[in-house]
């Protein structure tokens, strides 16, 4: 099960090019940011790049586990 998770997971990198906006889920979250799940691949979105609009104290404060979000593909 785990090796078909990878496979997954490769394939979906492997269709990422940099700057593609996708939809991943938010899987955990760190106090630097939150990792997201994009079909089987988990990306960091740095804090700094949650949002720009207001200033936050705490990652949680703009996202949830769970929460379906966009991500911009930056370095791949």
């Amino acid at each position: 099960m785990a090796e078909t998770a990878d496979r997954g997971g490769r394939a979906a990198l492997e269709t990422l090019e940099r700057g593609q906006v996708c939809r991943g889920v938010v899987s955990s979250i760190e106090r630097f940011g939150a990792f997201v799940d994009i079909g089987g691949f988990h990306g960091l979105v740095n804090a700094a790049e949650l949002t720009w609009a207001h200033h936050f104290d705490a990652v949680s404060d703009i996202v949830e586990v769970g929460q379906t979000e966009g991500a911009l593909s930056g370095s791949v």
